[in-house]
């Protein structure tokens, strides 16, 4: 699918759009588990729109889905760990 040839290529098109779910982490009888909704966070792909950010759109909405200001810049900043695979952390897990 396009997705998993995305994933290997670490290379996304323009046009990918990343969205992840921020949850805190609870421990319970030995296990960890999902705890409450921190943020949702988006990554848009569009190098034209986004040149100062490798390509990359930064946005964060809270649990109540209204939009959070955040500085892309920073959080370009931190993804620079992870240049080598386009700047995305996540990895796909079939």
């Amino acid at each position: 699918s396009g997705v998993c040839a995305a994933m290997r290529a670490f290379s996304f098109p323009k046009g990918t759009v990343i969205v992840f779910d921020l949850l805190e982490a609870k421990v319970e009888g030995n296990a960890l588990l999902e705890g409450p909704r921190k943020l949702i966070g988006v990554m848009a792909k569009d190098p034209g729109r986004y040149p100062d950010t490798g390509g990359w759109g930064y946005y964060a909405f809270g649990p109540d889905k209204k939009p959070l200001a955040i500085d892309p810049k920073a959080c370009h900043a931190c993804h620079q760990g992870a240049a080598n695979t386009d700047y995305v952390f996540s990895a796909f897990r079939p």
